[in-house]
This record gives C-alpha cells, structure tokens and sequence, in this order.
C-alpha cells in the first residue's frame, strides 16, 4: 500500500475498503460454525466464545502501535506483514484440530485484522488529511 500523492485517490480507497472488508471477514465468517466447532473440539458453547473474541483483543492494544509502526516502516510494510499474518493465521486455523492451537492462531489472525483495520484508517487519513 503507498499513499503517494501520484497515486489515483480513488484507486487507493478502493484497495483500503476491499482490504477492510476482508479483515472484517474474520468476524463474521466464523460465528455461524460456532456450535458445530463447540462439538467437533469438545468445548462448551461459552468456552467456544474465545475463538471468535481473542480475534478482537489485539485490536484494542495495537491499533496506535500499528500507526506508529506505519509512521516509522511505512504503509506497505505494515500492511503486507499485517496480510500475511491475517492469511498465515486463517490458513493455520484450518489446520488446527484442538481448541488451543486454534485460539493461538485465531489470535495471530486478530493480530493481523487489527493492523489491516488500522492502517486502513492512517491511510485514508494520508489520502484526504483534515
């Protein structure tokens, strides 16, 4: 991702939005297979709750280290190690056949989401500054 001025505006917002979309995603694609994947991991309907919430922590502790690390590394680095984290940990998470492996990596995906949904802010701001 660059937030170069010589880049079309609207092109880049485009790439910020379908980005965000997806790590919007991590949210919701799960929550259906909740109680499937509470039986299948032999967990109970609360403990199950924590795969789908240990993807929301890391966003509440990173998010203006994200955009610090943005300032310091740039966009494109920041955003990229964000998307291979997010792909690295929703490709970890099929393989996971216990529920503390898939928490861990539900987490990892967390980290990733929250970087993605972050940095997507910094770059919009970049774009269009107040």
């Amino acid at each position: 991702m660059t937030t170069d001025r010589s880049a079309n505006p609207r092109q880049l917002l485009l790439l910020v939005l379908a980005i965000s979309g997806t790590g919007v995603l991590t949210f919701s694609l799960i929550s259906p297979t909740l109680p499937d994947l509470a039986a299948d991991l032999g967990v109970s309907r609360g403990v199950i709750g924590l795969v789908q919430g240990v993807v929301a922590v890391p966003g509440i502790f990173l998010a203006i280290a994200i955009g610090y690390l943005a300032d310091l590394r740039g966009r494109r680095f920041v955003g990229v190690a964000s998307l291979l984290l997010f792909g690295i940990g929703g490709t970890l998470g099929f393989f996971a056949r216990s529920f503390w492996p898939l928490v861990a990596v539900r987490a990892m995906q967390g980290i990733g989401t929250s970087g993605i949904l972050s940095l997507g802010v910094v770059v919009i701001g970049d774009l269009w500054p107040p």
